[in-house]
């Protein structure tokens, strides 16, 4: 269990001078993310962006082009390019839709299954790493603060 600081022991309160400085957030939360997009890239062994459109394909079966920008966030452009290296490999296949022949639709060739398959598990060691430590209540909490923080910075136009 890890020592606790001024702050942590005590009264509980904090007062004016044990908060941060509001400008070191950013810088911590950028190299949050990094570490988050590094360490998770180096132990599964799949970038980021490919891992998240192929999680989301097995999760919805297949999906548009458009669906999947929407729905992981990567500009369209990227999804395109990401999308045509994996088709290349063999891991998705993309068909015109029956419906609208300006969509293609997207989804999993077997050895996109099997990748998928394989790197969950990665990926389940990842976040037991990364939250090693943390009570399912910081768990929520964090889960809970990064939702708010999301949607403020959403909102910032």
């Amino acid at each position: 269990m890890p020592k606790k600081t001024k702050k942590e022991s005590g009264s509980g309160m904090l007062g004016p001078s044990d908060l941060p400085e509001p400008r070191d957030f950013i810088p911590r939360l950028i190299r949050a993310h990094n570490n988050l997009v590094n360490g998770f890239e180096r132990l599964c062994g799949i970038h980021i962006a490919r891992w998240r459109l192929l999680f989301n394909l097995a999760r919805r079966g297949s999906s548009s082009q458009n669906e999947l920008s929407r729905s992981t966030t990567i500009a369209p452009a990227a999804v395109t390019r990401i999308l045509a290296d994996m088709e290349r490999q063999g891991l998705i296949r993309r068909t015109p839709s029956k419906e609208d022949s300006r969509r293609v639709i997207v989804e999993l060739a077997p050895a996109g299954e099997q990748l998928v398959r394989e790197t969950a598990v990665k990926r389940e060691q990842f976040i037991q790493q990364a939250l090693s430590g943390f009570s399912d209540a910081e768990v929520v909490l964090l889960e809970r603060l990064l939702g708010a923080l999301e949607d403020n910075l959403a909102a910032i136009r």
